[in-house]
């Protein structure tokens, strides 16, 4: 698997490092107008956007968020991942599945909608099914890890006509099956653990959320995907604007039971507004949603990978000290 950087090892660190600020929210339509090539390279450099700071509010389905932005999500799925705590031996954890579930009304999980697999425990690359595997589920996208610099993630959506298997996870095939949509988790930078995406549902980041965002919705942990709009201002100038689509909540109430605070990539309440994405133009819905969980499920992927980089650095540093 490769090392990447998401969560910091010390306890209390591991909520307040490599967060973002929260962007300027924008309301209303608006038309991306840069090529994908150049969308790509401006995501994916090092210096981030200008952030505002979030305003404070109270906490809910319908809780107004920065720059007054109301995120009202349409639809939520609960991530069940123990993940990796601070004490432990920095090995690559064992394959079990990362479980997804559908939230009722009552807010309550019902039937599993969702489940990530790993073909062994020396592998980071795995295949999202929508339902249960054992019950003849159909895969929807693959994500597959590639170990060294300057090699990030490839998420790859599926087709009706895709050829999925495990032994062959991750090989170049030579093509894109039709239907197939394939990308990259780029980083925005060494300094911080937020990371783009872009397709042709639009161009998207993963943030850690600050301190005001988490006590807004009273989450110990918040992970943020934001639509990024590139518009057309006076002068000929332009300028991104974002719009928050999905959201990662994780406190008493929400976090996969075992885990706790300082835990590195345990599970949490996913939040989606998928109000944007038809659902009669061409599976946009699904896939978008597909999309929202395979990057959600990258995110925790990242921090158990950085958890034990930092767990094969104390020990390293432990077994060359001095006499």
């Amino acid at each position: 698997m490769t090392t990447v950087q998401t969560q910091t090892f010390h306890t209390k660190g591991d909520l307040d490092v490599g967060t973002l600020s929260p962007p300027p929210y924008f309301h209303g339509e608006t038309v991306e107008l840069r090529p994908m090539a150049s969308a790509t390279s401006s995501l994916s450099s090092s210096s981030p956007p200008v952030y505002e700071e979030a305003s404070s509010s109270a906490a809910g389905s319908g809780s107004t968020g920065p720059s007054g932005t109301t995120f009202k999500p349409t639809k939520s799925l609960q991530v069940e991942n123990k993940g990796l705590p601070v004490i432990a031996l920095p090995l690559p954890p064992r394959p079990y599945p990362i479980e997804v579930y559908a939230v009722g009304d009552s807010g309550l999980r019902s039937s599993k909608a969702y489940e990530s697999v790993r073909p062994t425990r020396g592998s980071g690359s795995c295949i999202l099914f929508r339902g249960d595997p054992a019950a003849g589920a159909e895969p929807v996208c693959t994500t597959v890890y590639r170990f060294g610099p300057g090699r990030p993630p490839k998420v790859r959506l599926l087709g009706p006509d895709s050829d999925v298997d495990f032994s062959t996870l991750g090989e170049d095939k030579g093509g894109l099956a039709a239907g197939e949509e394939e990308f990259e988790v780029l980083s925005r930078g060494v300094t911080t653990r937020a990371v783009s995406i872009r397709t042709h549902l639009g161009t998207f980041l993963w943030r850690y959320a600050g301190k005001a965002e988490r006590r807004e919705f009273e989450a110990d942990s918040l992970v943020v995907m934001d639509r990024v709009t590139t518009v057309a201002l006076a002068g000929g100038k332009t300028e991104e604007r974002y719009r928050r689509v999905a959201q990662l909540v994780r406190n008493k109430e929400f976090r996969t039971a075992g885990s706790g605070r300082s835990t590195a990539g345990n599970g949490g309440r996913l939040m989606m507004d998928l109000s944007e994405w038809d659902v009669d133009r061409k599976g946009e819905f699904e896939q978008m949603e597909a999309l929202i969980l395979a990057g959600c499920i990258c995110m925790l992927k990242k921090e158990m990978d950085r958890r034990r980089f930092h767990q094969s650095m104390v020990i390293a540093g432990g077994g060359g000290g001095g006499p």
